[in-house]
């Protein structure tokens, strides 16, 4: 029954990537990273304030760490946060939740241009994508864009398949369409290019190769000008806060003008086979070691799906290949960290589309053999590939020590002890080979938002400069000190505070002192 039952394989399909996503969220990522920290933060500062940390009252841009960012991440989390505390596990919640609706979106997607099946793997393959999984377990904004991309085209595709006679029918669906759209445009800042960019590319395939080009050029115009109308507060804002826009980019870009032959090459980082297939990104936020960003099954299916798409028809096609074609675009404007995996997100459930044109093609070489053989191979691979996913993740990648650093695996404990450890009136020192510890502290102790608002500080706690660590020649007042434990080595009357068991995981990553007169 289940493999007859398309809504039961759906189910199946959504309950397997639930379960990749919740299962552990909050200890994997094996720790918390600062953005997490301030989105979490900031968000509390929305519920009982109404303000962000700069002191703005509901912004349209979040002020966060000197920039300006989407507020949606935050929007979407105040029920979370309100509901169950400020926590790792409510500031994560909604990436867990879009993380599994993009693969619903990719499942109605694939449906409407082609077929239940194509739908059914899309999804199925996205469940089970390293590179979509791994945002999907953390606190980010680019997760979002892997959700609302696909909404937008699929409303777009049914606003442009219902005939001519059915107005109030296609009107409906080109206003969702085009609120998906704006959504879309606003969720991460990469998006705020490549949703016109794709938007207009789907205008010109429609007008040049659809029968139906002036009727569909008039409803993606409609729907163009439904998405503007959306994002235009937000639009507004940016340009209400130019300069501060202007600054951001000229960090990403390093201050000097990019050519057109710099663009190109770092467009081209976003297609080395060795960053797709082997060894991924080399920020181990964006990647999980053991696989590159796609793995052997994208890779393998993908390769089919580009031959698929020949042996198919459809103007969906055209749309699939300009969305992966320009997906590294916005990142390819920037020189930092490149190839970045979180600036071009919005690709893989393209490529998971990819894939499953390509699982279903080899299905139906299969078939022609035997119909058992063509299940048989697809189960086993779709098995093996979950399996190896979930080692991944369960397994391998909380016990990486690189990937502990990068995270800053057990830094909420080791701040959790020194408040309970430090005295009334005892300092507290914090190591300077730590970036934005105010955000740590503002996650754990969790002080009056309208007091940092107001650029309070934090009684009992004083920052060394960023990157100094603790030295015993130079720090000598009586007091807290909280190092990395490779700074371990310390004179004797720098006394270890042995944490207990409850917070023993920030024992092999940091340590707490306190130093008494010799």
């Amino acid at each position: 029954m289940f493999f007859q039952n398309k809504k039961l394989q759906l189910a199946g399909v959504l309950l397997l990537a639930a379960a990749l996503r919740f299962v552990f969220l909050a200890d994997n990522p094996p720790g918390l990273f600062r953005d997490e920290a301030d989105k979490g933060y900031t968000t509390y500062s929305l519920i009982k304030t109404g303000k962000d940390l700069g002191g703005h009252k509901w912004p349209l841009q979040i002020q966060s760490f000197g920039a300006y960012t989407s507020p949606f991440y935050h929007w979407l989390s105040i029920p979370s946060i309100r509901i169950l505390g400020l926590n790792v596990f409510s500031t994560r919640l909604i990436a867990a939740i879009a993380g599994v609706l993009a693969c619903g979106a990719v499942y109605l997607l694939g449906r409407a241009w082609a077929s239940e099946k194509l739908g059914l793997l899309s999804a199925l393959i996205l469940a089970v994508s390293p590179w979509h999984l791994l945002f999907s377990r953390w606190a980010n904004q680019g997760i979002l864009m892997t959700l609302f991309i696909p909404l937008a085209l699929w409303a777009t595709w049914r606003a442009l398949e219902i005939s001519e006679d059915k107005r109030l029918k296609s009107l409906a669906w080109i206003l969702l369409a085009g609120m998906f759209w704006g959504i879309s445009w606003n969720t991460y800042a990469p998006a705020r290019l490549f949703v016109p960019l794709f938007m207009a590319s789907i205008f010109l395939i429609q007008i040049a190769f659809s029968p139906r080009r002036f009727s569909d050029g008039i409803r993606l115009v409609l729907a163009g000008l439904t998405s503007v109308a959306v994002a235009s507060p937000f639009i507004l804002d940016i340009l209400f806060h130019w300069e501060e826009t202007q600054t951001r980019l000229k960090f990403l870009t390093g201050g000097e003008p990019l050519t057109w032959g710099g663009f190109l090459l770092n467009y081209l980082k976003h297609w080395d086979p060795g960053y797709l297939f082997l060894y991924g990104d080399e920020n181990l936020r964006h990647h999980v070691p053991g696989e590159g960003q796609l793995n052997v099954f994208e890779v393998v299916f993908g390769l089919i799906g580009i031959f698929g798409l020949f042996k198919t028809t459809g103007l969906w096609r055209g749309w699939l290949l300009a969305w992966l074609l320009l997906s590294p675009v916005p990142a390819a404007i920037t020189n930092e960290g490149l190839p970045h995996a979180l600036r071009t997100l919005m690709i893989v459930p393209g490529f998971s589309l990819l894939a499953g044109v390509g699982v279903a093609l080899a299905a139906h070489w299969l078939t022609q053999k035997s119909s058992v053989l063509s299940f048989a191979a697809i189960a086993i691979l779709i098995v093996a590939q979950t399996v190896f996913v979930g080692y991944l993740f369960f397994q391998k990648f909380p016990n990486d020590e690189k990937a502990a650093y990068a995270w800053e695996t057990g830094l909420v404990e080791a701040l959790k002890w020194t408040e309970v450890s430090r005295g009334p009136t005892e300092l507290c020192t914090l190591t300077g080979v730590l970036e934005y510890p105010e955000a740590y502290l503002q996650f754990v102790l969790k002080p009056d938002p309208g007091s940092i608002q107001r650029g309070g500080g934090y009684p009992g706690y004083h920052f060394l400069p960023l990157g100094r660590a603790t030295d015993p020649r130079r720090d000598t007042a009586e007091g807290l000190y909280l190092e990395r434990a490779y700074f371990a080595g310390k004179p004797p009357n720098w006394k270890k505070v042995p944490p207990p068991e409850e917070y023993e995981k920030m024992d092999l990553y940091w340590r707490l002192y306190r130093v008494t007169t010799p």
